[in-house]
């Protein structure tokens, strides 16, 4: 994919405020943010809004395939920072906690691995001092339908080899939603429509993949040391990996196949991975909605019209004769939806909560916690393990090195019934190699 195919793909977004005399707008609903929570609100309010009235507003730019970092170099100039407030990577530094997240149309959709999974029943069932942590509504069983929803819109498959011959099972309800699911055996059998990936090969014709066979033999050394109990299995992911190969998805965007290039995770410039801008962005925009990229919320409070309920304050960027420019704008509305992030919703209260205007729980910015990740890196391997993504253009032209998508091999022990004693690991490939 280059960036001359990329201008093949319809933007979803457009801007908003760059009129030197418009800096006020009033509309019915505004979505803050278009990640995973954004997105799906925007995708399942729009209908119920008449055209235009309900509006996405994300801080970052628009990004479509060929539109990502390819190089080191480029990686660099996409940091967000103050002189580059619309870079792609957004790092957050702490002294006990470092964040990155995604600064784009689509949210950490853009920037993460893609895996799909759902949370185990134990999750739900956790207590503090005798109560449940979650509230009663929150269910395994109550968000299964979800779940299958989810992993409709994500079109979720799982990669396999032909080491997976003798597992791969009907109806795997890993991936219960998906246009896969039931459809397993296609994906090893000789039917009338078999499975085949970038390369026309079948699951029969798919070697093991280096990294995967590097992992797999890691996690079982690892779980011997340690006299733990332990599998490896491949993860669900949201990847267009055997579906797709320039048709058009269920949402009328162009998709190719995944040629296991490894940059699932700085922005796939293939087409394949499917980000939100492949299915909830563009099903929100078709039922209605207005996108606006460029657009950092700042505060909310109350509005000061009679019409409207909150008001909100916000900066567009754009450029103009090659330059940065930055304007402040106002908003009214009265549905307001803040779905930006677990950060930036949180900032965009506290700084509201700062002017006195609105009132919020004392528990607001309390009991933050990640998600758990701890990143390593292992080197000195005696086999190659294909651990560097090399770029979607490079790869079509010499195929020589297939990596894989994201993270498709995963472990889980259980050595402890307690939940927090589980251990879930997954593999990646690093696009830009630093070290």
């Amino acid at each position: 994919m280059t960036r001359k195919q990329a201008s093949q793909y319809q933007r979803l977004s457009s801007l908003i405020g760059t009129q030197p005399t418009s800096n006020e707008y009033c509309f019915t609903a505004v979505v803050v943010g278009s990640g995973y929570g954004a997105s799906v609100m925007a995708a399942r309010l729009s209908p119920f809004f008449p055209n235009g009235q309900l509006v996405v507003l994300e801080r970052g730019q628009e990004y479509q395939p060929g539109d990502f970092p390819t190089y080191l170099k480029q990686a660099v100039h996409a940091l967000k920072t103050p002189i580059t407030p619309l870079g792609l990577f957004d790092f957050k530094l702490t002294s006990d906690l470092d964040v990155l997240v995604a600064n784009g149309l689509g949210g950490g959709s853009l920037i993460n691995a893609g895996v799909v999974l759902a949370p185990a029943p134990s999750v739900f069932e956790q207590k503090s001092e005798g109560k449940p942590v979650w509230p009663r509504r929150l269910t395994a069983s109550q968000l299964t339908p979800f779940y299958r929803q989810v992993r409709q819109m994500l079109a979720v498959e799982k990669y396999y080899d032909h080491h997976d011959v003798a597992v791969v099972r009907r109806h795997d309800p890993q991936l219960e939603g998906s246009w896969l699911f039931g459809k397993e055996p296609k994906a090893h059998t000789c039917t009338s429509y078999t499975l085949t990936d970038f390369r026309g090969q079948t699951i029969y014709q798919r070697s093991p993949l280096a990294k995967g066979q590097l992992f797999r033999h890691t996690v079982k050394s690892w779980a011997s040391h340690h006299q733990r109990r332990s599998w490896v299995a491949k993860a669900p992911i949201a990847v267009n990996l055997t579906q797709h190969h320039g048709s058009l998805n269920a949402q009328g965007i162009r998709q190719f196949k995944c040629n296991l290039c490894g940059d699932c995770v700085t922005g796939c410039n293939r087409g394949a991975k499917n980000s939100l801008t492949m299915n909830y962005l563009p099903l929100a925009k078709a039922r209605g909605a207005e996108i606006f990229s460029q657009v950092e919320v700042t505060h909310i409070r109350p509005s000061d019209q009679p019409d409207y309920r909150y008001l909100i304050q916000a900066t567009s960027r754009y450029l103009e004769n090659n330059q940065l420019k930055q304007k402040k704008l106002v908003i009214y509305c009265n549905l307001l939806v803040l779905g930006a992030g677990v950060l930036g919703t949180q900032q965009i209260l506290l700084r509201s909560a700062a002017t006195n205007y609105m009132r919020f729980s004392q528990r607001l910015g309390k009991n933050l916690s990640g998600n758990a990740d701890a990143i390593a890196f292992t080197s000195a391997h005696k086999a190659f393990s294909g651990s560097v993504g090399s770029g979607n253009s490079i790869i079509q032209i010499t195929i020589l090195v297939p990596l894989l998508p994201i993270s498709p091999n995963f472990l889980i022990h259980l050595s402890n019934v307690l939940f927090l004693k589980k251990v879930l690991f997954h593999h990646h490939s690093c696009h830009f190699c630093i070290i």
